[in-house]
């Protein structure tokens, strides 16, 4: 007895895990905010 059915399977992991991101500390905020004021600074001139 064969069988003329094929089967095709595909199986997907779907589950969650969470991703802790790093941390900004307040030293990294503040050198981003001074990068922007030069940059704005600048170009007024």
């Amino acid at each position: 007895m064969k069988s003329d059915m094929n089967y095709e399977v595909v199986l997907i992991d779907a589950t969650e895990s969470p991703i802790e991101r790093p941390k900004k500390t307040k030293i990294l905020l503040f050198r981003k905010e001074e990068k922007v004021y030069t940059k704005n600074s600048n170009s007024a001139r």
